[in-house]
């Protein structure tokens, strides 16, 4: 593209993404950046304008840094099955936590009803109780 397309194309162009080609020398050619650097210069534009277009620039970087953060996010739940973010972590030691309480409670509640079932069949027979309920008599 010649020096004069791009004049051309950057007269379209709001001052912001120009900002953008003039901040970023290394991503244009150079007959690229020279008509940014001249549209610019020909917009004849205030402090406060070029602050604002700073702004709405720096606006337009942020987002596009947090969309690369949502998309490597995404691409890592693909790729590992793993979605690693602070708030997940604390999600998955909950889930951890709970599941491990559930257990023990679990667990002891067996241990006292086989206590109990152990106990009442023991009494029962040196009593000669022949009724007593435990699906697990001895």
């Amino acid at each position: 593209m010649s020096e004069n397309n791009f004049a051309e194309l950057y007269k379209t162009w709001p001052t912001d993404q120009l900002l953008s080609v003039v901040d970023n020398p290394d991503h244009y050619e150079p007959s690229a950046l020279e008509a940014a650097e001249i549209e610019l210069k020909s917009r004849q534009l205030t402090t406060e304008e070029l602050t604002a277009a700073r702004y709405v620039l720096n606006q337009r970087e942020a987002e596009k840094e947090t969309n690369i953060d949502t998309i490597k996010a995404k691409d890592q739940w693909t790729i590992t099955g793993r979605f690693d973010t602070p708030r997940v972590q604390v999600v998955k030691r909950s889930i951890v936590r709970i599941s491990f309480f559930t257990g023990i409670l679990i667990v002891l509640k067996a241990i006292i009803f086989f206590l109990h079932c152990y106990i009442r069949s023991n009494i029962s027979k040196s009593y000669r109780i022949t009724t007593h309920y435990c699906p697990f008599s001895m």
